[in-house]
C-alpha cells in the first residue's frame, strides 16, 4: 500500500558544544574576565617627562623608588580599582588612591596613625568604619583583598611615604567636592 501521509518529525540541527548554555555562561565569563583583566593593564598616552611601567604612566614629578616592594605590590593590587590613569570621574571603580591619602591625612595626626587606620579598613573593609562615606555610598565596601597583613602595611608606608599620581580630573572634582 502506498503510504501518502508526510511525516511531522521534525529535523533540529543539533547546537555546536560551546553554544550549551553552561558552556555559554563559562565562555562569557572568561571574555569578562579578560576585558576587565586588559582594562586594568589599558596604556595611555606617554607625555613628556614621564616614564612608563607595566603599562602605567608615571609623570616626571612623581617618580618614585620603582624597586619599591610597596610600589609593585600598590600596582599589582591596587590599580585593578584605583588606577590614576582613568581619565573621567564617571569611568571610575573606586576613589583614586590621591583623595583616599588625603582623607586620612586629614584624620590622623602622625604617619604611624595613618599606616594603622588605612591597613586596619583595608584588610577587613566594613561600611561602619569607613572614613569616606561618599564612596562607599557610590561604590559600596571594598572588597577583601587577598593581601597578606605585611604587604598591606608595605603598600600603606609606599602611599603615605610618595607622592600619589593623581587622575587628570582630580584637582577639579576635589575642588568641587571641597566647596560644597
Amino acid at each position: 500500500m502506498n503510504n501518502t501521509s508526510t511525516s511531522t518529525k521534525k529535523h533540529t540541527i543539533p547546537y555546536p558544544p560551546f553554544l550549551k548554555l553552561k558552556n555559554l555562561i563559562a565562555l562569557i565569563s572568561i571574555l569578562l574576565f579578560m576585558t576587565f583583566a586588559a582594562c586594568r593593564d589599558r596604556p595611555d598616552s606617554t607625555q613628556a617627562g614621564s616614564e612608563t611601567l607595566d603599562n602605567t604612566t608615571i609623570p616626571a614629578k612623581l617618580i618614585v623608588n620603582q624597586e619599591s616592594e610597596g610600589f609593585t605590590l600598590l600596582k599589582t593590587n591596587c590599580y585593578v580599582c584605583h588606577n590614576p590613569n582613568i581619565t573621567s570621574h564617571d569611568e571610575i571603580l573606586a576613589p583614586p588612591l590621591a583623595g583616599v591619602k588625603k582623607r586620612y591625612q586629614m584624620a590622623t595626626s602622625s604617619r604611624e596613625e595613618f599606616i594603622a587606620k588605612v591597613s586596619a579598613f583595608v584588610a577587613d573593609p566594613k561600611a561602619s568604619t569607613a572614613l569616606m562615606k561618599g564612596p562607599v555610598n557610590r561604590f559600596g565596601v571594598m572588597p577583601k583583598p587577598n593581601v597578606k597583613p605585611e604587604d598591606i602595611k608595605k603598600i600603606v608606608e609606599f602611599i603615605y611615604d610618595n607622592p600619589i599620581e593623581e587622575p587628570s580630573w582630580f584637582a577639579e572634582h576635589h575642588e568641587e567636592m571641597n566647596n560644597h
